[in-house]
């Protein structure tokens, strides 16, 4: 697993982890999605609290094994997303093990999930 902290403009300024740092850095679309596509998005929105989940390796990773997390936190300088990157060991592709090198189409490759909103929480209780 590898935790980032990412800027409002969805940079990554911090990441510490107990794996490959990399995955973190490879993380840094799905903020800058967030923010460009949903910020001002009145069905969506972007508020303190709300989490965010995908593994879609098209924005960003290496592969659909990866899934990510993030959650809108705020403090007294400036909005962030802090981000968990979760290295899965099966995701359903027609291979075990996650990778499919024998994949035809993107139905062999397992579960693919676009970033997506997942909840709306309480206010991060941290105050940067």
């Amino acid at each position: 697993m590898t935790v980032g902290v990412y800027s409002r403009d969805g940079d990554m300024s911090l990441c510490t982890s107990s794996g490959v740092n990399i995955f973190s850095a490879a993380a840094s679309p799905v903020p800058k999605f967030i923010n460009r596509y949903w910020a001002d998005e009145p069905t969506v929105g972007v508020r303190e609290g709300d989490v965010f989940y995908h593994n879609d390796s098209h924005y960003g990773g290496a592969h659909n094994r990866t899934t990510r997390c993030c959650c809108r936190c705020s403090g007294r300088r400036a909005h962030r997303l802090g981000g968990a990157v979760i290295h899965e060991g099966e995701n359903g592709a027609i291979d075990p093990g996650g990778f499919s090198p024998r994949a035809t189409d993107p139905y062999g490759e397992g579960l693919r999930i676009s970033p997506m909103k997942i909840g709306e929480t309480t206010p991060c209780a941290a105050t940067w």
